[in-house]
């Protein structure tokens, strides 16, 4: 099993104080480099849950974990998509605990290198800032500040090749009378029985 990741909990004050300056460095040059409404947009991004958050965590790969990764001849970076696996899934144990995230993607990786201490090899893939919220919202804090709208899953899914939106039912996956119902195919825990 590949599991490039490191999980760095942010907890100095001083770390977090310099990170949100970093931010708002990287987020000022992005909004002189940007075009009117995007401009708009930088301004708007606030840096505060850097600091108040209650844990920052730098979510980091190790590329010299395993040199020999199965698939990187086909994938080029697969311990980096690894790692952006497990950083999701953290995010959706989060949220399913009523844990908010936030990543904080304006921040140069370098500079944050130094910071954080990260040896040569140790890629800073995200920065993520985590707490209890209030509530939770519909729409990203980048879309309610004027960011890109969520794409509808009709305009991001494909069928069999690019461009093809046929939603009709693929013949491979149309029921047959002696294929195995969803019911009797399931594991139940062990000791349990069927309802």
């Amino acid at each position: 099993m590949m599991q490039p990741w490191n999980f760095m909990i942010i907890r100095d004050l001083e770390i977090k104080h310099r990170a949100k300056q970093e931010f708002l460095r990287a987020n000022e040059e992005a909004a002189l480099v940007s075009e009117d409404e995007p401009q708009r947009l930088y301004q708007s991004l606030t840096s505060e849950a850097i600091e108040q958050a209650p844990i920052n965590l730098a979510v980091t790969c190790d590329r010299s974990r395993r040199p020999h990764v199965p698939g990187r001849p086909t994938l080029l970076d697969p311990d980096l998509f690894v790692t952006c696996c497990a950083m999701q899934n953290l995010w959706l144990a989060a949220r399913a605990e009523g844990v908010g995230v936030g990543w904080v993607n304006l921040i140069a990786p370098s500079a944050m290198a130094g910071i954080l201490g990260l040896p040569a090899g140790i890629i800073l893939v995200g920065y993520l800032c985590m707490g209890y919220v209030a509530r939770f919202t519909d729409a990203s804090t980048l879309e309610t500040a004027g960011g890109e709208s969520r794409r509808s899953l009709e305009s991001v899914l494909f069928y069999d090749r690019w461009g093809n939106r046929a939603s009709e039912t693929h013949p491979d996956e149309r029921p047959t009378d002696n294929a195995p119902s969803r019911r009797t195919s399931r594991s139940l825990p062990r000791g349990s029985r069927e309802p």
